[in-house]
């Protein structure tokens, strides 16, 4: 998820391949050690100060108020599951951190009398609030009570913690008080260190191979050429670049927008049928839409798909790699010109997906141009000079449809449910040099579906206005109600 990067959600497709070594999280002795993964550690980086802390929301919406007594019950068995979860800081170089399970129940903070009108401003609160993944205090939870008679219920996990896919798992677990996923125990000092060192072995022999394998032999050839880098997307536009104009001047309290709305889920796969696409090719059909409306150009956007890798069971933290999909919106209505059905053709985007999954599976069964445990042994203030792979302009991320244990996890069944990343406390600065751009989620849960949009590009989306009038008018374009959170 650009830079609120993948909120690891869940994804249709099937993963591309099972993790490589530098991915699995057990030790390299193979010992009941839950070690970091490179996704992990991107975002345990960003909690040491390397840049802003990235937290994962799920919220769920109910028509009637929610049992206090439920709401105890869920966090109970949160605090027994993949959430509850520390990091321990490797005590040899070269080693990865160690993950294991953390006493730690955080208490419920709630709100009375929140207007629906203000339900948004409530997640943006609460997403941000302190975490800190080296403590056990990972995660979060709050309620609301609306003045409408309904209530709000959140979820907030700092991202090296969980992925979204980790979220929905853990919080369906505990809704069907099904068995937890445990996390080994902590290691007293001498197996922690006689296991970081079997780890940094290992680690430091996967890079040797990687570098042995890559050195000339007879005739200059080399034994194994390196693989081939998938394709370079365009890095968004700069507000300078031609076409492109800032129409936003963002001050020094600018925040990242947010919009959320919520539509019908059989509308959506109604108007995504009459197009010749399906709910999912019509997300990221409007996500890319909404991209191109705010930066005012009708030429191809770079879409980040997320597809999970998570199989039943898996304890990682994170488990999502990235598609990368070139959508070429259509062409800006004229208003006194009745709308071209064509231009609004799903099959396209379909088989743009389509590329893109096929391309991300045959990346991930070649080898890697640059060993990522090679990465993960540098230090913050090398990592933080390495120049940045290309960023998508967009970030299209669907949930799906959300499991009935999660729905009703808390003893009422949801209305809705949305998902959001936060970059918390990121400026106008931090948010610009990430790329730009806007990452999206959809959620869908029975009859009912939430688009969310974070508006990454602080010089043409001012405020939470400005981005729901790009997101409003391109639902509108499709012809699918809308309802604001």
């Amino acid at each position: 998820m650009p830079a609120p990067t993948t909120s690891g959600t869940p994804h249709p497709t099937r993963p591309p391949a099972p993790p490589t070594p530098s991915q699995q999280p057990r030790g390299a002795d193979g010992g009941a050690v839950l070690r970091s993964s490179f996704g992990d550690d991107v975002f345990l980086r960003r909690h040491r100060g390397l840049a802003a802390p990235v937290h994962n929301q799920l919220a769920w919406r109910y028509d009637a108020a929610l049992a206090p007594a439920a709401v105890e019950a869920l966090v109970d068995a949160l605090a027994t599951g993949g959430l509850a979860r520390r990091v321990d800081r490797a005590l040899v170089p070269a080693a990865r951190d160690r993950w294991s399970a953390a006493d730690h129940r955080p208490a419920v903070q709630h709100t009375d009398a929140l207007p629906p009108g203000e339900a948004l401003a409530w997640l943006r609160r609460h997403g941000s609030v302190p975490l800190d993944p080296t403590t056990g205090r990972g995660w979060s939870v709050a309620t609301a009570s609306l003045t409408d008679g309904g209530s709000l219920l959140s979820l907030v996990v700092s991202h090296a913690v969980a992925d979204g896919g980790a979220m929905v798992d853990a919080a369906t677990r505990a809704g069907e008080r099904s068995a937890p996923l445990v996390l080994p125990p902590r290691p007293a000092l001498l197996p922690a260190l006689a296991g970081d060192v079997r780890d940094a072995a290992g680690q430091v022999a996967e890079v040797l191979r990687w570098g042995l394998a890559r050195l000339p032999r007879g005739g200059g050839s080399r034994s194994s050429a390196p693989a081939p880098a998938p394709a370079a997307m365009p890095t968004p536009s700069r507000p300078d670049a031609p076409g492109a104009s800032p129409t936003a001047n963002p001050g020094v309290d600018w925040t990242t927008p947010l919009a959320v709305a919520e539509v019908s889920a059989v509308e959506v796969a109604d108007v995504a049928a009459r197009h010749g696409g399906t709910p999912n090719t019509w997300f990221v059909a409007l996500v890319a839409g909404v991209a191109a409306r705010l930066r005012g150009t009708d030429a191809p956007i770079p879409v980040a798909l997320p597809v999970a890798t998570r199989e039943p069971g898996d304890l990682r933290a994170n488990a999502t790699r990235i598609a990368r999909a070139s959508i070429s919106p259509a062409p800006s209505a004229d208003p006194a010109v009745p709308e071209d059905p064509a231009a609004l053709d799903l099959t396209a985007v379909r088989a743009a997906c389509k590329d893109a999954y096929r391309r991300l599976a045959q990346a991930a069964a070649a080898a890697e141009p640059v060993p990522l445990a090679l990465v993960q042994m540098l230090p913050d203030a090398v990592v933080g000079r390495l120049p940045q792979p290309p960023v998508a302009a967009a970030l299209a991320s669907n949930v799906g449809e959300l499991p009935d244990g999660f729905v009703r996890a808390a003893g009422l069944p949801a209305r809705s449910v949305t998902a959001i990343a936060h970059q918390v406390g990121a400026g106008a600065a931090e948010v610009r040099a990430s790329g730009g751009g806007v990452a999206a989620w959809m959620c869908t849960t029975g009859g009912r579906a939430t688009v969310s949009f974070a508006g990454m590009d602080p010089d043409r989306v001012a405020d939470d206005e400005a981005l729901a009038a790009a997101v409003l008018a391109e639902l509108d374009r499709w012809g699918v109600r809308a309802e604001r959170w």
